[in-house]
């Protein structure tokens, strides 16, 4: 997504609850994911926002640090920009989310994460933020 909010990961979900000073928001997955409860103004239907250089990529059996939101994809494109490389992975919803990754750690090209490799996608709760999704539509009664 383009526009005010830069380039962003939006993610549709459901508020399903709280604990400790954070909303659970449900995704397409079942995934669920934490983020401040302060963003959500009693919000239920939303979509979470987490930005592309927020978010670490570990192998797939790799454990996300602990307290850290979590999904887990399939990287569908790998592009190395030298000093950084832009992934796109399909997450287990079928969500298309960017990621970029500073060269520091995997410095050559071959030990980049490669298109079709299963990765462990992970951020802080606190860098998420929230949209407001889309209305659900309201039952009306059928007259009898």
């Amino acid at each position: 997504m383009a526009g005010v909010l830069g380039i962003s990961n939006l993610l549709p979900g459901t508020v399903t609850g709280t604990s400790d000073g954070y909303g659970i928001a449900t995704l397409g997955d079942d995934a669920r994911v934490r983020v401040p409860r302060s963003m959500l103004n009693g919000e239920t239907s939303i979509d979470v926002g987490v930005r592309p250089e927020k978010i670490r990529m570990h192998k797939a059996d790799a454990p996300a640090p602990i307290g850290a939101n979590e999904l887990e994809g399939t990287v569908v494109d790998a592009s190395y920009l030298g000093v950084s490389t832009s992934y796109v992975v399909e997450a287990r919803s079928g969500a298309r989310l960017t990621v970029y990754e500073q060269n520091v750690e995997r410095t050559v090209h071959g030990s980049l994460h490669r298109p079709g490799e299963t990765v462990r996608l992970s951020w802080s709760p606190d860098h998420t933020f929230v949209v407001r999704g889309e209305p659900q539509p309201i039952e009306e009664p059928v007259p009898a």
